[in-house]
């Protein structure tokens, strides 16, 4: 189950990597930091994507399954109605906080560099991202894992051939990064409109069907955000700590350096994450119905642990060349400069050598944090990712921040690592005593 889903996620996140190495090459200092910079918006961007993929994904599935064709209807109008709302809101959101930058204290360097990244992405990225929440549902609501994992593998290549068009060919700098993110985004919608398009054609043909009569979505909206909140408020909280690092980094004595070690650390982390974060995907229907079939709580928790150690050993896999073979090329690459004088570039081959650690730190937390949502519990599933984001993180990371002044961003992914660790402990404390209840009562 989990396999698709890895490859999938992977290349999505890849696709994101694709501006820190074409920032790379460009003749401006605070290109990586305004890179870093986005992350929070990103993590919020992500959050309503998710969110709302996820409860318009599951409530389409169960009318699948119904062979409901007038509460389908009811769901698509609800959706665009949705989506007609939020897109442009999302874009004046975009437009109010390229407004507000000069009046946020973001060091004058960063914040021209991030007027010109981060406005283009949080201006454009609803407007070509957000209509693929329809269609890229849909898919997924017919089972088509595969041609989300298509979508994405094409719009990674149409990232990095516009970046290459924009970057070498029209000297389009910061800017013609951005901006092929965001035209890249039109790839995966156009191959996921066609790919549900089919795939409704054939369900509307099939004689179990009968046509919908026209839509009214009552309550459809209602449904869709019930299971939209949850799902997407684990991101939402992480944006938290995002906020809190940029603040802390935007403070250092040269915030560029810091921001860009962060910047490159936080997106080499999350691809060596992509394997749990997919397998986490495929823990909450594995689990909702292993408990049932199989109701024995070692059995469960060793199936958790498997599932554990295989997303982690393909984690490693990554992580171990980037962080012990080779972190002093890869900061070297991000970071150019001269190891032994140079302390940006020392921080960030550090940084690298962190990133198994994280792995091991995060791992737990984020396979078993589904498992609640699996049990239907998702109350406490939202508890530990409160514990881990809005608890731990933020004293954790200001500890660490204080204890290493000279190499603040080394302190504050101390502190963020730590968090973690405590998140995961808790997450499985919690989730023994949920299983064992479920068992109890199956």
């Amino acid at each position: 189950m989990a396999l698709p889903l890895i490859v999938s996620f992977t290349l999505r996140q890849a696709f994101s990597m694709v501006d820190l190495v074409y920032a790379r090459f460009l003749d401006d200092p605070n290109a990586l930091a305004a890179i870093a910079f986005y992350i929070p918006f990103q993590e919020v961007y992500t959050a309503i994507w998710v969110g709302l993929s996820a409860g318009f994904t599951a409530q389409l599935a169960r009318a699948f399954g119904r062979r409901d064709a007038d509460r389908v209807a009811d769901l698509g109008h609800a959706m665009r109605r949705i989506l007609f709302a939020l897109i442009p809101l999302c874009a004046l959101g975009g437009m109010a906080v390229h407004l507000a930058l000069p009046h946020t204290g973001l060091a004058p360097g960063v914040m021209a560099a991030f007027q010109v990244y981060g406005t283009t992405l949080l201006v454009g990225m609803p407007l070509t991202g957000f209509w693929s929440i329809f269609p890229d549902s849909v898919v997924k609501a017919h089972y088509d894992t595969r041609s989300t994992m298509l979508a994405g593998i094409y719009a990674t290549a149409t990232n990095v051939l516009l970046n290459t068009l924009f970057v070498f060919g029209l000297d389009l700098g910061l800017f013609g990064i951005a901006l092929a993110t965001v035209l890249s985004r039109l790839t995966a919608l156009a191959y996921a409109l066609s790919r549900a398009r089919q795939h409704e054609r054939h369900r509307t043909a099939s004689p179990e069907w009968q046509a919908p009569g026209p839509a009214r979505s009552p309550g459809a909206v209602r449904a869709i955000f019930v299971l939209a909140l949850p799902a997407g408020a684990t991101m939402a909280l992480a944006s938290l700590e995002g906020w809190l690092v940029n603040g802390l980094l935007n403070a250092a004595a040269h915030p560029e350096r810091a921001l860009s070690t962060y910047g490159v650390y936080h997106a080499l982390l999350r691809i060596t994450l992509m394997p749990a974060i997919a397998t986490a995907v495929a823990v909450v229907p594995f689990v909702a119905r292993r408990i049932h079939e199989t109701p024995d709580p070692r059995t469960v928790g060793r199936d958790l642990r498997r599932a554990a150690a295989l997303a982690g050993g393909v984690g490693l896999a990554f992580a171990l060349p980037v962080g012990v073979l080779f972190p002093g090329e890869v900061a070297g690459f991000f970071v150019p400069g001269d190891g032994a004088s140079n302390l940006s570039d020392r921080s960030t081959q550090i940084a690298m050598s962190m990133l198994p650690v994280a792995l091991c730190a995060n791992l737990p937390f984020l396979i078993i944090r589904p498992t609640f949502e699996a049990l239907h519990r998702p109350r406490l599933g939202i508890l530990v990712s409160a514990l881990r984001f809005a608890v731990f993180a933020p004293p954790l990371v200001l500890f660490g921040h204080a204890m290493l002044p000279e190499q603040p961003a080394l302190g504050v992914l101390g502190g963020l690592v730590t968090a973690a660790l405590f998140a995961s402990i808790a997450s499985a404390v919690l989730a023994v005593r949920a299983i064992r209840a479920e068992v109890s009562r199956a």
